[in-house]
């Protein structure tokens, strides 16, 4: 075992031989195929629209179950993909705004033919990457080390979230306006000091994965989170450590454990649509739970609800209208690593299809450091086609894949276990973002920064214990 993943007190466990994978969702793959030609041939059927929803739905429901935890995020993965699907058609293409004249037909081909690929390549990743025969457990007694890690991925969160407020100030107390908060990441450094989320998210994923919490993990977990909230107010910092926390700790025993999640995600998903609704109306805190304010929301669910769902959906859209060009010789795909390599090193000048697309559609705003998201499986259609989007689904499907096959081969708190926890937070984030940011921002920031607070802690851990006669 290697020094990076021998970081947690551990012991082998038979798997248990009934325990369920997702091989058992080939009844889902033939049906899946024929809901997607029915969705390409008849698009304007409310049938097929309506059955559609009702056996995806039923696939989320009977995946959650089938994997047994949220610590696999292909369950959330493919929730997520649902509510890009289908929340747009809440409001209706009056609700897109400038993504209106892209018209919903290209965005529902696509995300048909997504859904598809999707429940196919989760169903042959089981017979690619199998499970195996021994999985680790950690022991009920924490690890040292991993303890310092913890604290020590905290600090540093905390740090630069300080050092983010001392440079800029922050949205919360009036000092930054929220859409100006954006163009303070295009400044020289910026980039460094917004690096104190994934920290946090490493120590929260080493608190999260003990056998049992303490009351100074909860503080050691949340507080980067806290700093970066005050600091931008971008709801993501509410996000994240509670999905980090359910990833980590949930496990899925019964049917019923599906329901009670599924509830879970809806109630989650209507607290997080009220703080758009209080960030946009710049609603005060002492009337955040103001009843007529409550009831101004519940008034206008349907805009906060889909959220910004429309504009992921139009931007689908707009890649079936051919709205702007690939780059040349797959660029979108194999240049996307120069996102990774700092400016002042490699000053490329390549351009995500996230950026090209916010120049062509609201330039001005896009100078100010604003811009749009852009749908995953949107840039892998103008890359490639349909096919395109076949294969680009199944290279996401197979790496989270990948990292929870060889978390379960080497524990929990190993390198490829805090991937895995984290990556329930990226299985969200990538679906609206081209692929050069999935790259960037978990297979090597997250990467890189897991690999350094744990060979940090082993250099203080090492320097702190007395020597060995």
């Amino acid at each position: 075992m290697s020094s990076i993943q021998g970081v947690e007190r551990l012991t082998h466990q038979l798997r248990d031989a009934r325990r369920r994978d997702v091989k058992l969702t080939a009844p889902f793959v033939p049906l899946s195929f024929f809901i997607m030609i029915m969705q390409l041939t008849v698009p304007d059927s409310d049938i097929v629209f309506g059955v559609s929803i009702v056996f995806y739905l039923s696939y989320a429901f009977y995946l959650l179950y089938i994997i047994g935890e949220l610590r696999n995020p292909i369950g959330i993965g493919f929730i997520i993909m649902l509510m890009y699907s289908y929340l747009p058609f809440i409001q209706g293409p009056e609700s897109y705004g400038r993504m209106a004249r892209f018209g919903v037909d290209g965005g529902y081909y696509i995300y048909s033919v997504a859904q598809f690929s999707f429940v196919f390549w989760v169903y042959i990743s089981g017979y690619v990457f199998k499970l195996p025969e021994e999985v680790m457990v950690p022991e009920e007694s924490p690890s040292e080390l991993m303890g310092v890690a913890a604290l020590c991925a905290a600090a540093i969160g905390s740090m630069l979230g300080f050092l983010y407020i001392l440079r800029f100030g922050t949205v919360s107390s009036g000092d930054v306006a929220y859409g100006d908060s954006f163009t303070q990441r295009l400044e020289e450094g910026s980039g460094v000091l917004f690096l104190g989320g994934p920290f946090g998210m490493v120590g929260a994923a080493i608190v999260f994965t003990r056998a049992k919490l303490r009351p100074v993990d909860w503080l050691v977990a949340l507080l980067p989170f806290a700093i970066m909230y005050v600091a931008t107010t971008q709801r993501k910092f509410i996000v994240i450590p509670l999905v980090i926390f359910l990833a980590a700790r949930l496990r899925i025993k019964s049917i019923y454990a599906v329901g009670i999640i599924l509830t879970a995600l809806v109630c989650g998903a209507l607290l997080f649509s009220y703080l758009g609704f209080v960030r946009v109306r710049s609603i005060s805190i002492d009337e955040v739970l103001s009843p007529d304010r409550m009831s101004e929301f519940w008034d206008s669910l349907g805009d906060y609800i889909s959220g910004e769902t429309p504009a992921l959906f139009g931007s689908a859209s707009a890649a079936y209208a051919g709205f702007i060009e690939p780059l040349p010789y797959f660029g979108d795909y194999l240049l996307s690593w120069q996102m990774s390599v700092p400016q002042f090193l490699l000053s490329s000048g390549f351009e995500t299809v996230n950026t090209r697309f916010s120049f062509a559609l609201t330039p001005t705003i896009a100078q100010l450091g604003g811009g749009w998201g852009f749908s995953y499986f949107g840039e892998a259609y103008l890359v490639g086609g349909f096919l395109g989007v076949f294969i680009m689904t199944m290279i996401v499907i197979f790496i989270f894949r990948y990292i929870y096959v060889m978390a379960e081969k080497n524990g929990r708190q190993s390198f490829f276990g805090l991937m895995l926890v984290c990556g329930a937070y990226h299985v969200i984030w990538f679906q609206r973002n081209a692929f050069g940011y999935f790259l960037k921002e978990y297979i090597i920031y997250q990467g890189a920064i897991i690999i350094l607070v744990i060979w940090s802690a082993k250099i203080i851990y090492s320097m702190s214990r007395p020597p060995q006669p």
